[in-house]
């Protein structure tokens, strides 16, 4: 992603600095283009001794290199250098160039749209103690803006809900939003699913973040569950295309600066096969407890991530198969008069030379812990 730049760091803590003659400066136009130069596909930044210094405040450091703003719009020219667009850059650049010119751009459209105090209309001033604005009218303070979003992929069954913009980036993307005020991100993921596609989903779970400077966003990703049929109502005034794909049949982004790419790539690639009787085999070895079932499949999913395939024969290697999650599973269906399943239960626990009254006494504790939380 376009963050992962080890062994290089950007180090985004504020200083007030002065700049340099060596360092590295961003000059951004009225229509938010970067002024840089190219040699040998590498970018070149204007210096310090370049442009005229007067009116720059420092960005940050891509390990040792500083990089400082030019604060306003004007349309410098300088020999050897053009202007490119966000997008431009996104296409044309090095991981790490991109980076850092998000960055800046993230950080020169917030100080170019706060020039006047949103309370009082006074001219803003730059604080010199942290990353922050402050009119001296009336004290007020404006930090950076972040808008928190989420990435979400669409599981269901083999394929993954795959969808492209109406506008803008023409690629495949996956569905996305932005959190409202008083949502946690989990309720963004279910309901941006539904608003975007119309399927309702479950199972939803954390997977990575990423800042995305081109919209001044941090991304949040999380993969879910399609809850139900999966039948796709897709809201065509956002999306021209939104379908269930299979893994093998994914097209990825021409990059990999994207978490949307990288949760495409992950399921594209981390299929993992497993037959329906190798299936039935592994719920019965975990005698359907859906805890032990979740707990022992993750566990099995990172011992099968190299060959893609399930046995028998790693079932009964990896997976635990527990006296006392029988228990639970023979006393569930005493619970509810299921008394085959129960006698064979209980006759299976005896075939695996389980102590007949260890059984009685693991049976007695879990009633016993029963009553107690009905009294």
């Amino acid at each position: 992603m376009i963050q992962d730049i080890y062994p290089s760091r950007l180090k985004i803590e504020y200083y007030n600095y002065n700049i340099r003659e060596k360092d590295h400066l961003l000059v951004f136009d009225s229509d938010g283009k970067i002024l840089v130069g190219e040699r040998d596909s590498e970018v070149i930044f204007p210096r310090g001794n370049d442009i005229s210094i007067n009116n720059v405040v420092y960005l940050f450091s891509l390990d040792e290199i500083r990089f400082f703003l030019k604060m306003g719009d004007q349309h410098i020219i300088k020999e050897g250098f053009d202007y490119f667009s966000i997008r431009d850059v996104r296409n044309r650049f090095s991981q790490k160039d991109v980076f850092v010119i998000f960055t800046g751009y993230h950080l020169w459209k917030w100080y170019n749209d706060n020039k006047f105090c949103g309370k009082c209309g006074h001219s803003i001033l730059i604080e010199e103690r942290e990353r922050a604005l402050r009119c001296p009218e009336c004290d007020n303070i404006i930090y950076p803006r972040i808008n928190p979003a989420v990435i979400v992929g669409v599981i269901k069954e083999d394929c993954i809900l795959i969808t492209k913009y109406r506008n803008g980036y023409s690629h495949n993307a996956l569905v996305a939003g932005f959190a409202e005020i008083g949502e946690t991100l989990e309720e963004t993921v279910a309901r941006e699913v539904m608003e975007e596609a119309g399927v309702s989903v479950k199972n939803i779970r954390y997977y990575k973040s990423q800042p995305w400077g081109m919209a001044q966003d941090l991304l949040a990703g999380f993969f879910c569950e399609a809850d139900g049929d999966g039948d796709i109502h897709m809201d065509e005034k956002e999306l021209k295309y939104a379908d269930w794909v299979k893994r093998e049949d994914i097209e990825l982004q021409p990059n990999n600066l994207s978490l949307t790419n990288e949760m495409m790539k992950v399921f594209k690639e981390n299929g993992i096969e497993i037959s329906y009787k190798t299936a039935e085999y592994f719920a019965n070895s975990v005698e359907y407890n859906m805890a032990a079932f979740n707990f022992e499949s993750d566990k099995l999913a990172a011992f099968a991530a190299q060959t893609k395939t399930i046995t028998n024969k790693d079932i009964d290697l990896i997976c635990t198969k527990t006296s006392e999650a029988k228990v639970f599973t023979l006393i569930d269906r005493m619970m509810v008069r299921d008394t085959n399943n129960a006698v064979n239960i209980y006759r299976n626990m005896l075939a695996n030379k389980e102590s007949p009254i260890m059984v009685l006494v693991m049976i007695t504790r879990q009633f016993r812990n029963i009553l107690r939380c009905k009294t």
